[in-house]
C-alpha cells in the first residue's frame, strides 16, 4: 500500500477516476489474498 500510494504522489495530478481504479485494484487483491 505504500508503494502504491508513492506511486500516486508520483504521479502529481491523481483524478476520481484514476482513484477510482486504484481501489477497484486495491479490492481485487484482498478478494484473492482472503479467497
Amino acid at each position: 500500500m505504500m508503494v502504491e500510494s508513492g506511486d500516486v504522489s508520483h504521479g502529481g495530478q491523481a483524478t476520481q477516476t484514476n482513484f477510482s481504479s486504484f481501489y477497484m485494484d486495491l479490492a481485487s487483491v484482498e478478494f484473492k489474498i482472503f479467497e
